[in-house]
């Protein structure tokens, strides 16, 4: 009975998958403490009907944390966030689909028309007319983008490479890891990951591990970036777009923890692909 309710209590831990309705899962962990010291703490003479497990309100809860264990269990090889799992050279263009007409949950909203009202260099932008799952209809203004890639580079050392450039919107410089879009026509994302280490850092890599994927701006903006850690670096020659300007530095752990605690880390790609190549960056700086 114990280790079912520790079961119970990693189950906020393991879950990976979104619920259908809102979950108290505060609730989870009282309820879970109080049944087990209900049913360890008992006495040899105590009757299963003295047992406070019948009380409405408790019940519910123990309810709910039941079933939200079930369904927890059956998702549970689904990682919450994924760690290292492929090399570069296993990869193929087919497993990251940038589809621009494609909907995961075609049920939820529906297209009705889609309009162009830009088209840049970059990306397009669209006004979809949307059928919500109620019958209403509403506008969406999407920015479809081909997708981007962005490389965390650590040397020998353990040191990141970043880059620094000027960011017009932003009006300033940012330290960033290397990234671009996916912009070249029938370039592969590998390929595309050691085009713009090389362009924007200088650099070549041997080592090549995928670390994930995700959407920098989902709200309204379908640009999907795969992550790579580019590992066993080498010097080579850098081609920067003639719009670009980089320069290139190495930082320890440490120094980036400087950097996130003092305000310069701003990019928000550069600080998710940090995390995920396993930098403490939220940790405080050690004295030196």
């Amino acid at each position: 009975m114990r280790r079912d309710h520790e079961g119970f209590l990693g189950v906020e831990q393991d879950f990976g998958r979104p619920v259908k309705r809102p979950v108290d899962t505060e609730s989870f962990g009282v309820a879970t403490v109080e049944l087990a010291q209900q049913m360890n703490d008992a006495t040899p003479d105590m009757g299963r009907d003295q047992l406070q497990l019948l009380d409405a309100a408790f019940f519910d809860r123990i309810e709910e944390l039941i079933g939200f264990a079930q369904l927890a269990a059956r998702c549970r090889p689904v990682p919450t966030l994924p760690g290292p799992e492929a090399e570069l050279s296993d990869l193929e263009n087919g497993a990251f689909d940038h589809d621009l007409s494609s909907h995961d949950n075609p049920g939820m909203e529906e297209r009705v028309e889609s309009q162009e009202v830009y088209g840049g260099k970059l990306f397009k932008v669209y006004r979809d007319r949307v059928r919500l799952p109620s019958g209403q209809l509403t506008t969406r203004e999407v920015v479809r983008h081909p997708g981007s890639v962005g490389i965390i580079p650590r040397d020998a050392t353990g040191r990141i490479v970043l880059v620094r450039q000027f960011r017009y919107v932003a009006g300033r410089e940012l330290w960033e890891i290397p990234a671009g879009t996916l912009d070249k026509a029938g370039e592969e994302i590998p390929a595309a990951a050691r085009r713009e280490l090389a362009e924007e850092a200088g650099f070549m890599a041997q080592r090549w591990t995928l670390l994930g994927t995700a959407y920098l701006m989902p709200g309204y903006c379908d640009e999907r970036m795969t992550f790579f850690l580019a590992e066993d670096l080498s010097p080579t020659e850098s081609h920067p777009e003639l719009d670009e300007s980089f320069k290139v530095n190495p930082f320890d752990a440490h120094d980036l923890q400087v950097l996130r605690a003092s305000g310069e880390l701003l990019d928000a790609k550069t600080l998710l692909g940090l995390a995920w190549a396993g930098v403490p960056l939220w940790a405080a700086p050690s004295r030196r």
